[in-house]
Order: structure tokens, then sequence, then C-alpha cells
């Protein structure tokens, strides 16, 4: 059995929910629900939230990163500290023996030293896993292979709504158009707005993917409300994913119920993704790469590759 611990006890390292839960937001919950992983070790620099997270998950907690590391010498790190502590604790477990690093996305808030720690690792063979969630989550995984097999017919064009800045979850619709769709092409701002944080706008853009020629990115704004939803039309129907992911509604073509000679679309069937269940496939995906030398679903150098589009997309903006 690997070994694991967490760095950051905020909410998705341990906050979003309880042991046993049948929902798995938490890394916490996924490694404790892991058959092939056991979770050994919480670190946190706030003495009442370690407290709090090792008493609810049973499983001894440290103020010291540091002192963890040479207590537990765990095989995987989640890193789940905020945006701005990434490349810190990054940095420090490179002086560790580990088998894997789970990060929460982006891999750091400035692209320059992304590429410099994702090259570290490179030269140091471990490697990182990235919790782009939607990349773990049946129901997209399912309806990329649709795509990828033409099953849908050519992709016609999509539109993403969201908020809360480009690259803290504008980049969840980067990488996840990059996914579905191949390539990046092309792309031209159209608008932007401040509704998260300064050096981070929401931008509108127009852009262009291997498998789609044109995909909409639309920015909403976090102060009246959080929006992640994606509506996709292509030659045999439309699917639309709402909930931030959670929910999925499909529905394909048929002749016109009332007007005879024209082709609409089925009320279709709203289903779940399996989106609450993303980080367990995640971490089963970390024990599949590890003992049986599966391919990791999302890689450092994809998220690195999300990230860089951000910040040209960002730089496109302050010109």
């Amino acid at each position: 059995m690997f070994t694991s611990a967490i760095v950051g006890c905020g909410q998705i390292g341990t906050g979003y929910d309880t042991p046993g839960s049948s929902k798995i937001l938490s890394h916490a919950n996924a490694y404790l629900q892991s058959k092939a992983i056991s979770l050994k070790g919480l670190v946190d620099i706030d003495h009442t939230r370690i407290a709090e997270a090792s008493r609810k998950w049973n499983v001894p907690g440290y103020t010291d990163f540091d002192n963890m590391m040479d207590v537990v010498n765990p095989d995987i790190l989640s890193i789940c500290v905020p945006t701005s502590l990434h490349a810190l604790y990054l940095k420090k477990a490179l002086n560790y023996n580990l088998k894997m690093i789970v990060l929460e996305k982006p891999i750091t808030e400035n692209i320059k030293e992304s590429e410099e720690i994702i090259a570290s690792y490179c030269d140091k063979r471990i490697p990182i896993l990235v919790n782009y969630t939607r990349r773990f989550t049946p129901g997209f995984i399912e309806f990329r292979r649709k795509i990828v097999s033409g099953e849908l017919g050519k992709i016609l064009s999509v539109n993403i709504k969201y908020a809360k800045g480009i690259l803290n979850n504008g980049s969840h619709a980067i990488d996840l158009c990059l996914f579905l769709f191949g390539s990046f092409v092309d792309a031209k701002i159209l608008n932007s707005r401040i509704d998260f944080r300064e050096e981070d706008p929401t931008v509108s853009l127009f852009l262009q993917f291997e498998r789609c020629d044109e995909v909409f990115l639309q920015a909403c704004d976090e102060r009246f409300y959080s929006i992640f939803e994606m509506d996709i039309c292509y030659e045999k129907g439309r699917t639309t994913f709402e909930q931030f992911g959670h929910v999925q509604k499909s529905r394909s073509t048929r002749p016109d119920p009332i007007y005879p000679g024209y082709t609409d679309l089925t009320e279709g069937d709203i289903v779940s993704t399996g989106m609450e269940l993303s980080l367990k496939y995640l971490i089963d995906n970390v024990n599949d790469f590890l003992s049986k030398g599966s391919s990791l679903i999302c890689t450092g150098n994809d998220a690195l590759l999300s990230q860089k589009l951000c910040n040209q997309f960002l730089k496109s903006v302050e010109k």
C-alpha cells in the first residue's frame, strides 16, 4: 500500500466533506476511501485548523512541513494550500523522495516559476498530477470519447460561462477545451471585468481549437453568483453541462413534431456526470500510474499549457 500526506487543510484538502461521505469532495476523503493509498499525515500552519482536521479525519496533524515529511515519509503528497503558497511547498517537496505530487490548480501564480518548477520535477522524475476536476469525471470522459470517435458529428459551436478570474476559474475552461477539442489554434479577446482579484480579470474570449473552430468563453460576475456552464452544439444534437459540471443534459435530433420538414431536438435526459466522485477517480489514477504504469490523466505539462494560454490572454488584456 502507498502512503500519502496533505499540506493545506482548507476546504479542498479536508473541509468539504466528512469521513465516509458518499460524495468525495476532499483529498482526505479520497485517500481514506482508497484501498490502495493510506493517509498518514496532515499539515497546516494554523494550529486551530490542523487540530480540527486531525481530529475529524483521525490522522496525525503537524504544523511544520519538514517535520511531517521526516516522520511520515509519504509516497504521495497532496498540495492543497492557497495558490500563493504552491511554489513554496513544491520547492520544499523536491528535497524528499516522493513518488508523486497531487496538486491543486494552477501550478503557481507566476508562469516563469511554474515552468521552472515543472522542469525541476521532470529532472528529478517526480510526476505531478493536477486536479483539473472535469478530466477525471466519467461524464466528460465519455463525452470526449464521443467527440473523438465522430459519434456526435462535427462540433458546431461551444459556449462556456464562468466567473472569478481567467487564471483561477477560467483555466478550468481552457483545460477542458484542450481535453475535449484538442490543440489550441487561436484566440481573440472580447471583453474583461474585475470580479475577483485585480491581477486576475475574468475575460471573455473567442477561441478556436483543433476539433471546434467556434468557442465562446463568456465572462460572468462572481460578485453576484458563481457559475460554470458549458453548452455544446454538434451535428447530431446538443449537450449542456450545468451546476459546475455535475449535471449533463443531452438532446438528439428528431423530425419536428409540429412543423413538417423541419428538424428540432428532443427534450433530453438529465443525468449526473459523476463529478462528486472525481477525486476518487483522481486517486485511482495515482494508484494505477504507480502500480500498473497507466498514463496520468492531467500532468504538470498539461496544466502548464493551460496556464501559458491564460497568461497569454492576461497579457493581451493588459495591452
